[in-house]
């Protein structure tokens, strides 16, 4: 027997044309999920605000919570693992090598990796050879610049976020299908922001010169102009014949 809550439930979803969440409606809203959603990476209240929207647009009934977040879940693990293949595909065998060899290797401190992190301080020499250093080390990587050109720029910032907050001895932890593409995650933005960085100290130390000679040249000139004698009177003679004849040369008048 039908109980009466669930067969007003029934009676009110069939007047509104709302149908049940079937095998079609999972494989559509799974499909949704992996197309719209997951490259835009958005955040909890947004995620659920379009996830509603897309119950009420297509006039599917909403499953549970328990069984929606499962679902959710595995989609999200295969958004990833396609991700994560996409990138895979395009490493061929040195580059796979070379991004374990940076991993593995240690330099007294851990993974030279780690360096990588380090803001470049002082504006200064030291800082940007260092930083020049880092660029190198990314450089030898060998990674093609479109390497992440298949991935939003929402989905490189969060993976990039997840390689950055690990450690060296956590990414070793991780199959060669994860730990690759998460360097790679890190690698390649890094090495766009050191060039940005480099040009940004580049133009600071320009400046700093600039202001310095320009004191310098400054100071110059006044120590010379105090050094002059009879200089209130020059610049008196000056003065006058230059409003006696203002179209005229110094020199001549």
């Amino acid at each position: 027997m039908e109980w009466p809550g669930r067969r007003h439930r029934r009676l009110i979803l069939e007047l509104l044309g709302v149908l049940s969440f079937d095998a079609t409606a999972q494989a559509a809203f799974q499909s949704w999920l992996l197309a719209e959603l997951f490259p835009t990476e958005p955040g909890s209240a947004e995620s659920e605000e379009r996830i509603d929207q897309w119950f009420v647009q297509t006039k599917r009934e909403r499953p549970g919570g328990y069984r929606l977040d499962r679902l959710i879940g595995s989609v999200r693990q295969s958004y990833d693992e396609r991700v994560f293949q996409t990138v895979m595909d395009r490493l061929d065998e040195p580059m796979r090598h070379r991004l374990d060899a940076a991993l593995l290797e240690d330099s007294g401190d851990g993974s030279p990796l780690l360096d990588l992190h380090a803001d470049p301080g002082r504006v200064g020499l030291e800082s940007i050879l260092q930083e020049i250093a880092k660029l190198e080390r990314l450089r030898t990587l060998a990674l093609p610049d479109d390497v992440l050109r298949l991935c939003s720029a929402a989905s490189i910032k969060r993976y990039r976020r997840r390689a950055a907050t690990e450690n060296p001895w956590e990414l070793r932890r991780h199959p060669g299908a994860i730990r690759l593409p998460l360097l790679v995650f890190y690698c390649v933005p890094r090495r766009a922001e050191l060039i940005d960085g480099l040009i940004e100290l580049l133009i600071q130390i320009t400046h700093r010169i600039t202001v310095r000679a320009e004191r310098r040249v400054t100071a110059e000139i006044l120590t010379d102009f105090q050094h002059v004698r009879g200089k209130a009177g020059i610049l008196l003679r000056i003065a006058v014949a230059a409003l006696d004849n203002p179209d005229g040369a110094v020199r001549d008048v």
